[in-house]
């Protein structure tokens, strides 16, 4: 019975995928970033702790969305279920982080690439090496 309910548990709980990222310096139009969703008590462990309802109120679609990177919480933050995969290099958005840092000559991460592009380090170094 206590085997049973352990893979109860474990089923249930909820969890930020390995190699997941933030989208870097994303921050909504009150300037809150993914950290400060989760000191909020917005987010945790992969999930929204309100509804979508809740997390879009007080914003148009079209101001929320035209927060950095055009996404919500729940899209941009690994705490909040969204988040990008920084260990897949053939998703398109790596393989087009990783055309920029190779056309920028592999130097300086912080001047080579856009913001967006950041979390891909693990890429670059596959493709500059």
């Amino acid at each position: 019975e206590a085997l049973i309910l352990a893979v109860a548990v474990r089923s249930c709980q909820r969890f930020v995928t390995p190699g997941c990222s933030d989208y870097l310096k994303w921050k909504d139009p009150d300037g809150d970033t993914c950290i400060s969703y989760v000191k909020k008590g917005v987010c945790r462990d992969g999930e929204l702790l309100v509804t979508e309802q809740d997390l879009r109120r007080g914003c148009s679609v079209g101001e929320c969305k035209d927060a950095l990177y055009g996404k919500f919480a729940n899209e941009a933050c690994c705490e909040c279920g969204g988040g990008h995969n920084t260990n897949d290099c053939q998703t398109p958005e790596a393989l087009n982080c990783t055309k920029e840092y190779i056309d920028s000559g592999c130097g300086d991460l912080n001047k080579a690439v856009s913001d967006a592009c950041q979390g891909y380090t693990k890429c670059f170094q596959k493709a500059c090496a």
